[in-house]
């Protein structure tokens, strides 16, 4: 199998800590496939009580837990109309709806609900009470894939809306239609662009559900503010093995794409999958889209793609006894609490599964693109050996391109931080403040390496005496942030 990250990706040049990869594989071979990218999936929620108690369970439900599909597939009330960003509205129900886009010259539509009657009573109604008219028509469709619960108004638009209304579906799903849909290319597994309803977005091929399903790249309107949401087009994972191995495919694709558009969010038909309802429940309560719950960010997405990744895995390997697939681990970068500063340039590299060793990372400064290369150590420890010319406030990004071989793949991450020269300005804001007295606080008798900043005495550990001798430097009166 061939795993691209930007190109960047090579096979694994350097083993783990020999006591780590001991024990790694011990354990490793004590689990069935299956098992092991299911305990993958929920490695890779880092913790994150979303993405464990809900991302995870439901995009895993396929092959862990259909008494929680069957449920879902019950939930079938219907949801009021809900603009969920400042150019889209969700209608339907609880287990699947579409999204209804304005455009500055009228509508457009992502999936047709179930049926004609959805049309009539759900899909017409809404766009109506939105501003449907002659000046702001209804100028096309997108449909994710041909299943009836995303497909099924489509004949009823088209008796509506005309023979030239456009409605785009993957050719893999095109045959038996009767609503006469435009395909979208389901063999090319590139990006593929197109203008719906004026709207520039990008589609993404993702046989596997469907041999026609297509996510995509979808921009939004979010308090002004452009952003690029994955459009998912398909969840249920397949139970034979083609298919299910295509699905698999297909989220590697998606991954990349998150990476390559900066998507920081999903848009979803089945709302009660990736959350979506509960984000309109919020939208609801609060009510206000500031501070979004669909904009998870770019990090958090990966993970969720991630962890879909490894459900597809487990998926592959419970219908293919023969499967071995390398199980994905997100990483993540942080800069030590001394890092970045005039003095040290330093960050860690970890996974769920503990310190990545013996692995490349690169610091680069925005100002000047001056670049310093580090391994990282037994503890996922890199250390910049350079000494760059940077000022207070530079701009530092650390990031690692991600490394893989047989067994496993670890993920590529990045982190960007300010430099500071201040001694006692933990969270390099390029003041001393409560938050980084807090800091201190936080860290007494917690075990530390040389040179941490928490440590302002350096007597090598973290004190009460580090905190007093941090409050005299305080920036403000008072410690005011």
């Amino acid at each position: 199998m061939e795993i691209k990250f930007g190109g960047i990706l090579k096979c694994m040049a350097a083993s783990l800590a020999a006591w780590a990869l001991g024990a790694n594989l011990a354990y490793a071979q004590s689990q069935s496939q299956r098992d092991m990218h299911l305990e993958a999936a929920t490695r890779n929620t880092g913790g994150d009580s979303f993405l464990k108690d809900w991302t995870r369970d439901r995009y895993c439900m396929y092959v862990d837990n259909p008494a929680l599909l069957a449920q879902i597939r019950t939930q079938r009330a219907p949801l009021p109309l809900m603009q969920i960003f400042d150019d889209v509205w969700f209608v339907g129900f609880q287990n699947v709806g579409q999204f209804i886009v304005k455009n500055p010259n009228g509508f457009t539509l992502i999936d047709t609900l179930n049926s004609g009657a959805d049309v009539d009573n759900y899909t017409y109604p809404a766009l109506k009470s939105l501003g449907l008219d002659s000046s702001a028509s209804l100028l096309g469709a997108y449909i994710t894939h041909g299943h009836f619960d995303h497909d099924g108004g489509a004949d009823r638009l088209r008796a509506i809306f005309g023979p030239n209304f456009p409605i785009y579906l993957g050719s893999g799903d095109i045959a038996g239609k009767t609503y006469a849909p435009i395909p979208l290319d389901s063999d090319n597994l590139g990006y593929q662009s197109f203008s719906l309803g004026g709207r520039q977005m990008t589609v993404l091929s993702s046989p596997g559900h469907t041999p026609g399903t297509m996510s995509a790249i979808f921009p939004v309107r979010d308090n002004g503010i452009e952003r690029n949401l994955l459009v998912v087009g398909g969840t249920a994972i397949p139970m034979n093995i083609s298919a299910s191995r295509s699905y698999l495919r297909s989220v590697e694709r998606m991954y990349q794409a998150v990476r390559d558009f900066n998507a920081v969010g999903t848009l979803h038909p089945h709302g009660i999958i990736d959350g979506g309802n509960q984000h309109m429940e919020q939208i609801a309560r609060q009510k206000t889209r500031v501070a979004n719950p669909y904009i998870i960010g770019n990090e958090k997405l990966l993970r969720t793609v991630a962890i879909m990744r490894e459900c597809g895995a487990a998926q592959v390997a419970q219908v293919d006894s023969t499967a071995k697939e390398p199980v994905w681990r997100v990483t993540s970068l942080a800069f030590d609490a001394q890092s970045p500063s005039t003095s040290r340039m330093a960050a860690s590299l970890r996974s769920d599964w503990g310190p990545v060793p013996d692995q490349e990372v690169v610091f680069r400064l925005k100002t000047s693109g001056a670049m310093c290369t580090a391994m990282t150590d037994s503890n996922g420890l890199a250390t910049c050996g350079s000494r760059f010319t940077v000022q207070p406030k530079d701009e530092v990004t650390v990031s690692f391109a991600g490394k893989a071989n047989g067994d496993y793949v670890d993920l590529p991450a990045m982190r960007t931080a300010h430099v500071s020269n201040l001694q006692c300005d933990i969270d390099s804001n390029g003041s001393v403040d409560r938050r980084d007295i807090s800091a201190i606080m936080l860290g007494i008798n917690r075990p530390i390496v040389a040179g941490d900043p928490l440590d302002a005495d350096g007597d090598g550990k973290v004190t009460i005496n580090d905190a007093r001798t941090c409050t005299q430097k305080c920036s403000k009166e008072q410690c005011a942030s």
